[in-house]
Order: structure tokens, then C-alpha cells, then sequence
């Protein structure tokens, strides 16, 4: 994040999968907000289906992925809490009749703690907010999104798309489209094929630009880079520590 520097016209959009990949899903929620912050009306913020699952479990639990507290999501609530703290909560409840009791006051309390924690309320605020928006960002030409859309209901995704869709869409789609989706949600390498695509962002020379979402494995977020006047994407790769920005093959339209 410290190596974006946005001029006044510039805009970024995130498309989501920012929890549940490691240790530091609340850091990496406060860097994403407060890089918000410094740049109002900048930046466009979607939820993927892990943010989704984490503020189901979170604000709507009676809709929570079933097992996400003690599974998936587990490493992402345990960043919000102090190691002291959160080892405390787990062995709270060792009076409890069976494991299953166990579990669901284990993760009743790990619940509570968290949305009454104070050093946390802002960055809840924050999500919750985040957490009522769209999943997709559209302009004239194109559909920014974290997976896709129902592209069999043509120019009319945006009310033929089940919610699930936008986040956890699977199998992916390609080929030609009315406007151009910038997704990710995806391995490039499984879309393209080839594994060379692992932490760069493949076009499949039609309508979609997929950026890779095996970032737990790479350790790099691909950044794809639209520039409204010469309607071109680019992308960056690293050669011998340098960053160099290369062109992605346009459309032929």
C-alpha cells in the first residue's frame, strides 16, 4: 500500500478475499480503511465471499456459514483479539456439558467480545457499512466485481445475478461480453491453463480480466491498470527487484 501514490483523477477499487488467508485479517482491514481515509472518494471498497462470510458470522449469524468460526474463519476472528484474550474465551467454557455446547458458547463469546470490543468499533462501523453496499462497481464499459455475474442474462446481470453470484461465482465464464469484468476470486493459472499466470492477471482475449486470487501462495496482489484516455490495462511484474509496468493485450473493438 505504501508504494500507491494516487493523483486527484485517480480511483482504486479493491475486489474483496481479505480475511481468512492468514494471522493479520484485522491489520489488513485497517490498512485497507484507513487507505480509505486518506483518500476520500477515491477508493471503492467490495466484499468477496470470505469478507461475506466473516460479516455473516459476525452481524447476521442466524445466516452464518455453517462451522466458519471453528474452521475457515478461525485465524480471522482470533487477529482481533490479544493472544491472552482470545486463549482465555477458548478455555472459558470447560464446564460444559459436550463439545457441541462447548463450541457454540465458545463461539457465542467470541462473538460478543469482538462487537463490543472498543479499540475495535470504528473499523465495524467501517465493515458493516461495507457489508450493505453492492458487490459490483459499474461503469459505461466495464463491471468491476470479486467473481462475476449472470452473463446468460446479458444487459440484464444486474437484476438476473443471485446475490451469491457476485461473490462466489463458480465455474468461471469466458469470452465475449457486452462490457468488459475485471474479476478475481479465481486462480489465473487454473483459468488460463498455465501455471506461469500464478500472481499476474490473464485476459482471455475477449471480455474478462481475471486477477489472481492465489495470493496465500504468490505472496503478491496483482494490480491491473485502466487508464481512461488510452482505454489500455496494464499490469506490473517484478525483474531483479525492479517493478516494470507491462500492457495486457486489448480488445479487438
Amino acid at each position: 500500500m505504501t508504494l500507491i501514490t494516487l493523483k486527484p483523477e485517480d480511483r482504486v477499487i479493491f475486489l474483496g478475499d481479505y480475511v481468512d488467508r492468514g494471522r493479520h485479517s484485522c491489520q489488513v482491514l485497517q490498512t485497507i480503511m484507513d487507505f480509505e481515509t486518506r483518500h476520500p472518494g477515491q477508493v471503492t471498497v467490495l466484499l468477496g465471499n470470505h469478507d461475506e462470510w466473516f460479516c455473516d458470522w459476525l452481524f447476521e449469524p442466524e445466516n452464518a456459514y455453517i462451522g466458519y468460526a471453528m474452521n475457515m474463519g478461525i485465524e480471522t476472528i482470533e487477529s482481533f483479539f490479544t493472544e491472552h484474550n482470545f486463549q482465555a474465551i477458548l478455555n472459558s467454557q470447560g464446564d460444559a456439558p459436550n463439545i457441541h455446547v462447548r463450541l457454540q458458547a465458545i463461539e457465542e463469546k467470541l462473538r460478543e467480545n469482538l462487537l463490543n470490543a472498543p479499540e475495535h468499533q470504528k473499523l465495524l462501523t467501517w465493515l458493516k457499512r461495507k457489508y450493505q453496499f453492492p458487490r459490483y462497481v459499474e461503469t459505461p464499459t466495464q463491471i468491476f466485481v470479486h467473481a462475476g455475474v449472470d452473463e446468460e442474462a446479458g444487459e440484464y446481470w444486474k437484476s438476473a445475478t443471485a446475490p451469491e453470484i457476485f461473490t462466489c461465482k463458480y465455474p468461471f465464464t469466458t469470452g465475449k461480453f457486452y462490457k468488459t469484468i475485471i474479476c478475481g476470486h479465481f486462480r489465473s493459472s487454473f483459468v488460463a491453463g498455465d501455471e506461469g499466470y500464478l500472481d499476474r492477471v490473464y485476459f482471455d482475449q475477449a471480455s474478462h480480466y481475471f486477477i489472481d486470487g492465489y495470493v496465500n501462495k504468490s505472496g503478491k496482489v496483482p494490480v491491473l491498470v485502466y487508464d481512461t484516455q488510452s482505454k489500455q490495462y496494464t499490469s506490473f511484474e517484478k525483474i531483479a527487484d525492479t517493478w516494470h509496468e507491462y500492457r495486457l493485450n486489448e480488445r479487438s473493438n
